[in-house]
């Protein structure tokens, strides 16, 4: 192992306990506050923020262009290149919101929804904030600024979420979704502008910039796909079945995806800029992306699949009876979430290694095969759109395992005997969970969520520790991941 492998690797660990730390102390708040939001608002003002997420998405995507990515990716940068990108990121991000807050009338007119127009104006704000926060980002990441990183993460995460949870508690309905979103992204941003330190100069080397645009066009596009290929459902079922119905699907891929977001999002956060650094050492590479991708997994897998059983007291005990018709969804989505978790990890592996243009045509295999599945499913239905997913997900995260493994250089009895620890202790847990259920405990449905957590907890901690003895040592000591 070469002394910068060690360096990028150490602070990969470093990086993923500040961001789990942080994480971990915000999410209780989180939480709380999420669940008491969640009584307060309908399923439509969820529906109308996930409508609106679709094409707010796909904006910000378009302002920043790769940019922030391909800064990252690059091998060198100069202070002249990040200066000419802070002033054209931030005039990109003018330009597209005079734009959008133009097309909202007619965005909002596909849905019936007046509201929709002022929601898709306001959020509009957030292009000119991404524009500005583009490069500082990409600086800090650059230098694997974890620490930094993590807490200004966490401590806007708090702001947003204090702010979600005053506006909705005195009467603002969707606007309190819609404000907490812009101040949490306000004050990252101000806090990597702050990091940058200096006034950037008004300085344009235009042969700097084709260069990162070059890169960050394939990266753009890759993630145009995908955004493509995952706002799909949302934006079919939002024009056939309405923002009330699109609500509660929402809602079910909000708390189906806690996971995906609250853990995947660390290991891709720390991952990306530490494969980049590692693109000309590829068993280095290898050997962190095995490592990662098995402990993401022995965090996440145990979770998802124990959740599946106590989705209906979930919901009764949390978010009440009017959010029942959730429930199959999250059933379903959690599920489905054990393989859209690996594939995200996968694919910013693929990505961080340099290989972009592969991840590119995989990305726009996926946006022809899944939107195609999901304009089908939902002729039936939110059924119909489930269906859809479990058909078309499968295929999806083969041909990316069979990228990685390629471009790795992976033995993939190598790769399934890193996993097999995960899928065989959570099998065990699974069963006993079964047992559980069939015991049909007549408890309230707090007693049964709490009944269940233990059982699960107790059973996939005994079956790791005892026949997977250093996996779960390295589990309960994150730093040890690494020392390998």
């Amino acid at each position: 192992m070469s002394k910068s492998d060690f360096s990028v690797k150490q602070q990969v660990g470093q990086g993923m306990l500040w961001n789990g730390g942080v994480k971990a102390v915000v999410q209780v708040f989180t939480w709380a506050s999420t669940l008491i939001v969640a009584r307060i608002l309908n399923p439509e003002d969820y529906g109308l923020m996930a409508i609106q997420g679709v094409f707010s998405g796909l904006v910000i995507l378009l302002v920043d262009f790769g940019v922030t990515n391909g800064l990252i990716n690059a091998k060198t940068v100069s202070d002249a290149l990040l200066d000419g990108f802070f002033y054209l990121m931030t005039a990109v991000g003018v330009v597209f919101f005079v734009g959008f807050y133009l097309l909202a009338p007619v965005i909002a007119s596909y849905y019936e929804g007046d509201k929709l127009v002022d929601i898709l104006r306001v959020s509009g704000l957030l292009f000119v904030i991404g524009g500005i926060r583009a490069v500082p980002y990409a600086l800090a990441m650059r230098e694997l600024a974890y620490k930094f990183q993590a807490l200004v993460e966490g401590f806007s995460a708090f702001v947003g979420t204090a702010t979600v949870l005053v506006l909705a508690l005195n009467g603002f309905g969707v606007w309190s979704l819609v404000f907490a979103t812009v101040a949490n992204q306000s004050v990252s941003t101000l806090f990597y502008i702050y990091r940058f330190k200096r006034v950037p100069g008004w300085t344009f080397p235009l042969d700097e910039i084709r260069g990162v645009l070059r890169t960050g066009g394939k990266i753009v596009a890759s993630r145009f796909a995908a955004l493509v290929t995952q706002r799909a459902d949302v934006f079919l079922l939002g024009i056939y079945a309405g923002p009330a119905i699109t609500g509660f699907y929402s809602m079910a891929f909000t708390l189906g995806g806690m996971p995906l977001q609250k853990v995947g999002i660390i290991f891709n956060q720390v991952a990306f800029p530490a494969f980049s650094r590692l693109q000309s050492d590829r068993d280095g590479a290898r050997d962190l992306f095995l490592k990662l991708h098995k402990y993401l997994l022995l965090i996440c897998v145990p979770v998802l699949c124990g959740g599946v059983f106590v989705v209906d007291e979930l919901i009764e005990l949390v978010l009440g009876d009017k959010w029942m018709p959730a429930a199959l969804p999250l059933k379903v989505i959690l599920g489905l979430n054990i393989l859209r978790l690996s594939e995200r990890f996968v694919s910013t592996a693929m990505m961080g290694i340099g290989k972009i243009d592969a991840q590119l045509y995989y990305r726009i295999f996926a946006m022809v095969v899944m939107p195609a599945a999901f304009f089908v499913g939902v002729q039936f239905g939110v059924n119909g759109l489930l269906v859809s997913w479990v058909i078309v997900l499968p295929l999806i995260y083969i041909v990316v395992l069979a990228l990685i493994i390629k471009y790795m250089a992976i033995n993939f009895r190598d790769f399934i005997t890193s996993i097999s620890s995960v899928f065989i202790s959570s099998s065990v847990m699974l069963a006993g969970l079964y047992i559980v259920k069939r015991a049909s405990l007549d408890f309230d449905a707090g007693t049964i969520i709490a009944i269940n957590v233990v059982v699960g907890v107790f059973v996939f901690i005994v079956t790791l520790s005892t026949f997977f003895n250093p996996d779960f040592r390295s589990l309960i000591n994150i730093k040890s991941i690494l020392k390998r």
